[in-house]
């Protein structure tokens, strides 16, 4: 007998850690155009918090409050969020690209 099968949390199947998500109703029929509207979503999300996290510790600063953040976490959230624009700018060219394409070859 092994330990698997002596130890019922060893015997149990391994959970899932990371469950689906979609912002779309399951009867919603996905493409890549839903795809970038929901990827923008959640990109402008993240950077929008960034900025609110950046504005709260320069207020802190300002009334000599604690800082929730130091100059070096300041720079790599202001980079990080640059970089998620950049990121969206790019895909978003990319997007129009795509759909002016489809429209040369009879789609969209």
């Amino acid at each position: 007998m092994s330990a698997r099968d002596s130890d019922p949390a060893l015997a149990a199947p391994p959970r899932d850690l990371h469950a689906a998500f979609s912002w779309f109703d399951p009867n919603v029929k996905v493409d890549s155009h839903a795809m970038f509207v929901s990827r923008t979503h959640n990109i402008l999300r993240g950077v929008a918090l960034i900025l609110e996290i950046i504005h709260s510790n320069k207020l802190d600063i300002e009334t000599d409050s604690d800082r929730l953040l130091d100059t070096r976490e300041i720079e790599d959230l202001t980079l990080f969020a640059t970089e998620s624009a950049r990121m969206l700018h790019e895909q978003a060219g990319s997007e129009i690209v795509r759909i002016n394409n489809a429209k040369k070859e009879g789609g969209v």
